[in-house]
């Protein structure tokens, strides 16, 4: 994990790209609320409790600082590589997938998670603003990794209020309120199903998997179709 990147370093490397940052991950840069710090190892529990670094109520998603976010461009997310197409890749899964701030069109940008080991990849929304809402809503619907991180029920709505407040004062208000008054539902352990043929189990949340879907469907994913990645190992 990396240390402090500057709002600068990801600004050469948006232009370098010609990929725009969006407002909000613009905020959340500047605020260094996407730097984990040297220290990560012996200080998560307590910074986890405190709200930091952005999205550490999430589950399996890790911030990229701006050097390695170059090395991925240079590797193999770039349109000499991907036939044209154009990635800034801004954060990872534990497996090395990159979410990536990609063009919708001329005048937007969405958020890509483009997949390591598979032929292709999606946009799987239409602005960072619905990448941030939907990332919340999931998380709200199953908290079970955070119990498995040994946190008590207490402490995982204080990690996850400190978390959304931290993230929510650097949205619009209406974003902000809609998320903080969600937080306030009662935590306990719903029905929930990982897919369509999947056994349900039942996990920590703040709002049933009924609820999860009605509320996604205000940030829909786009309609796209898939698109084919090269991968680096094949460049």
């Amino acid at each position: 994990m990396g240390n402090f990147t500057s709002l600068s370093e990801f600004e050469a490397l948006a232009s370098q790209t010609g990929i725009s940052l969006p407002p909000l991950l613009k905020k959340l840069l500047a605020s260094g609320k996407t730097a984990y710090g040297s220290d990560w190892s012996a200080t998560w529990r307590e910074r986890m409790l405190a709200g930091g670094p952005a999205f550490i109520c999430w589950y399996d998603f890790e911030w990229l600082d701006a050097a390695a976010a170059r090395r991925e461009v240079g590797a193999w997310l770039n349109p000499e590589a991907q036939d044209g197409k154009r990635f800034l890749p801004f954060a990872q899964s534990g497996a090395g997938d990159a979410y990536c701030l990609m063009p919708v069109d001329e005048n937007s940008v969405g958020v890509a998670l483009i997949f390591h080991d598979r032929e292709t990849s999606r946009m799987i929304h239409r602005s960072f603003e619905d990448f941030v809402i939907a990332g919340y809503l999931e998380c709200f619907a199953n908290l079970d990794h955070l119990a498995d991180d040994d946190f008590s029920e207490d402490e995982i709505l204080q990690c996850l209020k400190a978390d959304v407040h931290g993230v929510t004062a650097l949205m619009t208000e209406k974003q902000g309120a809609y998320l903080r008054s969600l937080c306030e539902q009662e935590l306990a352990k719903r029905e929930f199903r990982a897919g369509p043929k999947a056994r349900p189990e039942y996990v920590l949340s703040l709002i049933s998997q009924e609820q999860l879907e009605k509320e996604l469907a205000a940030v829909p994913m786009p309609d796209l179709a898939p698109f084919s990645i090269t991968a680096a190992w094949e460049l």
